[in-house]
Order: C-alpha cells, then sequence, then structure tokens
C-alpha cells in the first residue's frame, strides 16, 4: 500500500510548485489535500473528521491562520498549528 502523506512528526514538508499550505488559502477557495505533515494521531484525527488526502476541501472563513473548511459535507475549524500542516493544490 503506499502512502500519499507524511507521517513521521520530523518529517519536513516539500512543497511543489502550485502547492500551497492550508492556512495560506483564503475563504470561496477550493483545494484539493495533497499531503499531511503530521503523526499519526493528527492524520488519523483528520481521517475521522472526513479529511483526507484526494480530497476537496472549501476554505469558508480565515482569520490569521485559523481556517474554517467545508469537506464531504462537513463544517470543519482547523487551528493554525493543524493548518500548517496540510498541503493543498489550489482547483479555483
Amino acid at each position: 500500500m503506499s502512502q500519499s502523506y507524511l507521517s513521521r512528526p520530523d518529517a519536513s514538508l516539500q512543497i511543489a510548485a502550485g502547492q500551497h499550505l492550508l492556512c495560506d488559502c483564503r475563504p470561496g477557495q477550493t483545494c484539493l489535500l495533497v499531503g499531511i505533515d503530521g503523526n499519526r494521531a493528527l492524520i488519523n484525527r483528520l481521517m475521522g473528521l472526513g479529511v483526507r488526502i484526494g480530497a476537496e476541501i472549501r476554505v469558508v472563513q480565515q482569520r490569521g491562520q485559523d481556517v474554517v473548511i467545508t469537506s464531504t459535507g462537513n463544517r470543519i475549524a482547523l487551528g493554525g498549528a493543524i493548518a500548517r500542516h496540510l498541503q493543498v493544490e489550489s482547483l479555483t
């Protein structure tokens, strides 16, 4: 099974051209989640909320680095500490 996320707590997220961190998105922007730089607990927590690699997410609200997103029909508030670990690719 290939893993499309980084799972080591000390892993350094490599940001490719055309990609950025979720905390840098603006309200109304739709993105594709392409990477999670976090430990297994963070990944499992996000998956439980419906936030998975390949998921389309839409930023509803943003204040500082905190964001409110919609994903798979759920509205989810994420603090900047988590949003800084999510790598996205803009769709809009």
